[in-house]
């Protein structure tokens, strides 16, 4: 996943990215049409991507980390969701920004094809994106900090959480995540069904601030 600072002299930034890095980043748009500020991806300056639906948040940091700067452009999810269509498992997807009108271009690009549209009207320039810096959590991990299997988590989170969507309560539609320790099962539950996940006895990465405390600890 790159992104460089121009492709020719009409563009401003371009963003490259797997199908599923770019469907990771979708899943959390809004698809509430009332929400217009939230149905589309944040295209921010240093490669940044963001996408949140007031309830979570999917971000590909940039090279600026989480600094509070806005949005270059935005592209609409109706528009991702067409391109996700089309793409192919081991395709990659590149974003384009007009750097005079803020319009956005798609190129795909497989082994043997190479697809490109024009999509300028995929810039939503509607209400204010949400400063999605101020959301993520600063500073050191607290104890129960766990590394899971990314596969073992997906599983859980979307069966368990179909088992909560059949709920006819909705406040009873909700999946519940125990800790306990670093080093102990963490537990997946909706209602009488749960799921125990072991941790990985892998590192952690540290926060996304960008500083590494186990380092400045260690030193």
């Amino acid at each position: 996943m790159t992104h460089s600072q121009s492709r020719d002299s009409r563009t401003k930034i371009t963003f490259s990215l797997s199908k599923a890095g770019f469907a990771a980043i979708a899943a959390a748009a809004s698809t509430d049409e009332s929400r217009v500020n939230l149905t589309s991806i944040g295209l921010y300056a240093d490669g940044r991507l963001a996408a949140t639906d007031g309830h979570r948040l999917a971000l590909r940091l940039g090279s600026d980390g989480l600094a509070p700067t806005a949005p270059i452009a935005r592209l609409r999810l109706e528009t991702a969701k067409n391109a996700l269509r089309v793409m192919r498992k081991s395709d990659t997807i590149e974003i384009a920004v007009d750097s005079a009108e803020g319009a956005i271009f798609l190129w795909i690009y497989s082994k043997d094809r190479v697809l490109r549209w024009d999509t300028e009207d995929a810039t939503d320039t509607v209400g204010a994106f949400p400063p999605v810096h101020a959301v993520v959590p600063r500073g050191a991990p607290k104890p129960s900090s766990f590394a899971v299997n990314g596969a073992y988590l997906a599983e859980a989170a979307k069966t368990l959480g179909a088992v909560a969507a059949e709920s006819d309560c909705p406040k009873s539609r909700k999946l519940e995540v125990y800790t306990y320790g670093e080093l102990d099962p963490i537990v997946f539950r909706a209602g009488d069904f749960v799921h125990v996940l072991m941790p990985m006895r892998a590192r952690l990465d540290g926060p996304l601030a960008g500083v590494d405390h186990r380092a400045t600890k260690a030193a």
